[in-house]
């Protein structure tokens, strides 16, 4: 029973971590939380990460894990992580630190889809910009007559 606590003591310890990481990235107090809630409301199309439908699933879990841990009496005296949880949570948190994330790579895919569009699509002028166009040009015009 010793070792399974230690266990999850080591896993609540990796999650802390990864959740001050989001806290410092979001400026919130529930970085985690705030991290899927940032996932969730990301467009399909910008969802370019690999594995965007596993990690999403992974930190629900784990979140779900960390809640059960720190909040049902006696939670410990039973096994709930496992060294892969620990392992993913510190590689996932390795991820945020290098700025290759889900939510990274989402809004990489933006700017990109953003710019390409800017290059793509040809200059055009709203109607409002034409009519003042317009009669910019006939002032200029009128001041050039008035001036000879």
């Amino acid at each position: 029973m010793y070792e399974i606590r230690t266990d999850n003591y080591k896993f609540l310890e990796e999650y802390k971590r990864l959740d001050a990481l989001c806290n410092d990235i979001f400026g919130v107090k529930d970085g985690v939380s705030e991290y899927i809630r940032q996932m969730n409301a990301t467009p399909l199309e910008l969802r370019v990460y690999d594995d965007w439908e596993g990690c999403h699933g992974r930190l629900i879990r784990l979140r779900h894990l960390r809640n059960k841990l720190v909040h049902e009496p006696g939670a410990f005296d039973e096994v709930y992580c496992t060294d892969r949880d620990m392992a993913w949570l510190h590689f996932f948190r390795n991820q945020l630190l290098q700025r290759a994330d889900p939510l990274v790579l989402a809004a990489a895919e933006q700017k990109r889809r953003e710019k390409f569009a800017r290059q793509s699509a040809p200059h055009r002028q709203t109607a409002a910009q034409k009519v003042k166009g317009f009669f910019c040009n006939l002032a200029e015009r009128f001041k050039a007559l008035f001036k000879k």
